[in-house]
């Protein structure tokens, strides 16, 4: 049995691509930084995420950095890790992690002053029963409401 998670966070270093000395196969080691809490009583979580294979490829190649805003996925453990003055601590670890990025931002193309008003008012829609909703095209991003 594992425990499953899903996070939020920031990505708190520079990340690099690196390869297994006996494999071969690529990994990235990620920190996440999780803001939990409500108004006055947020704190910061911190957490591992590894990335192997083709997720840890895939983020070199998408630029994750520091800074960058995630969701992650993946199996959580609590590990102890030795520190180089000998003593160790306990970290969350996230590993066989899956990721995607967050976007945050507005659009490039969004228009950076509001639009004029109309002063024209608008035509109070007929009365609709629900099955008037089948006759709307939803394939052009268009919805009923």
């Amino acid at each position: 049995m594992y425990a499953q998670i899903s996070l939020v966070g920031r990505v708190t270093h520079d990340v690099e691509l690196r390869a297994r000395t006996t494999t071969g196969e690529p990994y990235m080691q990620v920190g996440l930084a999780v803001n939990e809490g409500y108004k006055d009583h947020v704190h910061t979580s911190f957490y591992q995420c590894w990335l192997e294979a083709e997720e840890a490829t895939r983020a070199s190649k998408a630029g994750v950095r520091k800074g960058s805003l995630l969701f992650v996925n993946g199996q959580l453990s609590v590990v102890d890790v030795p520190r180089k003055d000998g003593t160790t601590r306990t970290v969350a670890r996230i590993s066989r992690a899956h990721w995607d990025y967050i976007p945050v931002g507005r659009k490039a193309d969004a228009p950076t002053t509001a639009p004029a008003a109309s002063t024209a008012t608008p035509a109070a829609p007929a009365a609709q029963g629900l099955d008037d909703y089948s006759i709307v095209d939803l394939d052009e991003g268009d919805l009923p409401f």
